[in-house]
């Protein structure tokens, strides 16, 4: 009986099973060919006659289904626009050479249907901004960055992005106060990048009440003020704080501890000062970026040794020691403490950063438009998304004294050293030349004595070395890379150096420098007494050939000058067989005498 129930229930209930999926996928393929309404899809082409496409990326924008056309997204559901995706494929790619479209929308263009996406990052949107978003009131994603607008912050834009997730309008020339973008309350607001723009104004307190906001970044605008100090617990997703090259002022608030899950902070070049509060360190940030303030103090202990990254605290006030936890950081690439007032010596244990290692297993991070400004190759650099690419040490400009500890020498990987403007003595340590991907070694302005080590010419990659004022002594080493920075400025204010570009000869050397010298000039002698020789020989052949061409020449157009040329001629040709015909015969008469003897 059992095996009847079972042999005659599961054919049948197969049977269900596949009508059931059967009408499911039937449904869902009606669904995804509703098409779009033609009110909409006539407002598309309206759109589309207004744009200047110069790659035809909009070719598809024919037929009766918009829903299907290029960039264009409908609901399954009800047929109507959700989603114009516009942006320029390009858009961070290099050696890509497909053209933004410019979209010149009238203003009063009136769209029919409520967009929840819209993307048109690096198309031309501008210079003004578009009136025609006033009217959408569903927003939910909004991408304009680098779209060429330069215009005041409407008033209305608050309203349209209350609904709003992400948010981008980046790279562009947007003035007015930032309050009438993000200075409602946003509960859905996941991303906001407002970054490379003139907007002014204080940082809303709004922000706190974002709970899902995961991504901030508002660097390099005008903005002024103190930081927000309402940040809090509930705020579990927000990892990424970029607020730098502001105008902002006054002390860190205590409530940005309350952001467990920050792993960036970057607050570089604003006007930032007090002391760091202790519980900051503490958190498990992986870039720190505090540089060009007016921070004071000492640095406070680290909390997780294994996070950070990327530590620039350099021009601020800061004082003490530098903190041997420091060397418990073992991921650390990026270390800046220059311009500050650090005294003692440099730590010996900085050998364990790890990652700076040869044998380390390399890993990048995206760091998206993290900005930093890095002293290497002499000069100041801006480094962006490429910063998980550098290692750096710089400590200049600080009181450190002591030696260079030999540890340092154990970071194969560093590309850029910089101790110079400090207090530092001893000599260079000798195997500095294991540092073979290092491209900038500034020393310079230090106490240092001592020879320079041969091995410095071991660094192939090196392409800006500093050693001046200093005490260095002996010869400059030669060889490889070292010998193409010849420019005696890399060794000025060291007295006791001699050699190559130095005019100065080395003890020793002298006279086999006199012994060479006087070679060299006798050979230079020679060679200048054969170089006339064979110019007066050389010269003399083509003179011949003008002289006796010219003389032709004059003898052709000169006719009574030819007449007395030849008639001289004859009277010399003459004369000369005359001579002739006489010394003939007044040796054969003396013949003749000398037979008859």
């Amino acid at each position: 009986m059992t095996s009847f129930v079972y042999s005659s229930f599961v054919p049948t209930l197969l049977c269900a099973l596949f009508v059931i999926q059967a009408l499911r996928f039937s449904h869902s393929k009606t669904l995804t060919n509703v098409s779009c309404l033609g009110i909409e899809r006539e407002a598309l082409l309206k759109l589309k006659q207004d744009l200047i496409d110069p790659s035809r990326r909009l070719k598809s924008w024919t037929g009766e289904s918009c829903c299907k056309w290029e960039g264009v997204e409908c609901s399954e559901k009800t047929g109507h626009v959700l989603k114009l995706d516009l942006h320029n494929p390009c858009d961070g790619l290099e050696n890509c050479n497909l053209g933004g479209l410019v979209i010149n929308i009238s203003a009063s263009w009136v769209p029919p249907f409520q967009i929840q996406e819209i993307l048109m990052s690096s198309c031309k949107v501008g210079p003004k901004f578009p009136n025609w978003l006033r009217t959408q009131k569903k927003v939910s994603a909004l991408d304009m960055s680098n779209a060429s607008i330069s215009d005041e912050v409407p008033h209305w834009l608050s309203d349209v992005l209350l609904s709003i997730e992400q948010l981008d309008l980046s790279d562009n020339m947007l003035r007015g106060n930032i309050s009438r973008i993000i200075g409602k309350k946003m509960p859905l607001l996941t991303q906001v990048s407002l970054f490379g723009n003139n907007l002014s104004g204080e940082i809303p307190n709004s922000l706190c009440m974002s709970d899902e906001l995961s991504f901030l970044d508002l660097s390099k605008n005008q903005l002024s003020g103190r930081l927000p100090r309402c940040w809090r617990e509930s705020q579990a997703f927000l990892e990424w704080i970029s607020l730098g090259d502001n105008k902002l002022y006054g002390q860190l608030p205590r409530s940005l501890c309350h952001l467990k899950q920050l792993k960036v902070l970057g607050l570089h070049e604003n006007g930032l000062d007090g002391v760091l509060p202790k519980c900051l360190l503490k958190l498990d940030l992986v870039i720190l970026d505090l540089g060009d303030n007016q921070f004071t103090g000492k640095i406070p202990l680290f909390g997780n040794p294994k996070s950070f990254e990327i530590i620039d605290l350099g021009r601020n006030h800061l004082t003490g020691n530098i903190p041997l936890q420091l060397c418990h950081l073992a991921n650390l690439q990026y270390l800046s403490l220059k311009h500050n007032h650090f005294s003692g010596g440099i730590p010996c244990c900085f050998n364990n950063f790890s990652r700076m290692w040869a044998n380390s297993t390399l890993y990048f991070r995206s760091m998206g438009r993290f900005l930093t400004m890095v002293d290497t190759e002499g000069t100041s650099i801006e480094f962006t998304g490429t910063i998980p690419y550098l290692f750096s040490i710089d400590l200049s400009s600080n009181a450190l004294d002591g030696q260079i500890p030999k540890g340092l020498m154990m970071l194969t990987r560093l590309q850029n050293l910089n101790l110079s403007q400090n207090k530092l003595v001893g000599e260079i340590p000798s195997d500095i030349g294991n540092l073979k991907d290092l491209q900038s070694l500034d020393l310079s302005n230090n106490k240092l004595s001592g020879e320079i080590p041969p091995s410095i010419s071991n660094l192939d990659f090196l392409s800006h070395l500093d050693l001046s004022y200093n005490n260095l002594s002996g010869p400059i080493p030669l060889g490889n890379r070292l010998g193409t920075l010849d420019d005696q400025s890399i060794y000025r204010g060291n007295d006791g150096l001699c050699g190559h570009p130095l005019l100065k000869v080395c003890p020793g050397d002298e006279l086999d420098v006199g012994r060479g010298d006087d070679h060299k000039l006798s050979e230079d002698k020679a060679n200048e007494d054969g170089s006339i020789i064979v110019w007066f020989y050389s010269g003399m052949g083509p003179g011949f050939v003008v002289a006796f061409m010219g003389f032709c020449t004059i003898l052709h157009f000169k006719k009574s000058w030819s007449i007395s040329y030849f008639r001289v001629v004859d009277r010399i040709i003459e004369k000369l067989s005359i001579v002739k015909m006489i010394t003939m015969l007044w040796f054969k008469r003396a013949f003749q005498f000398q037979l008859r003897k």
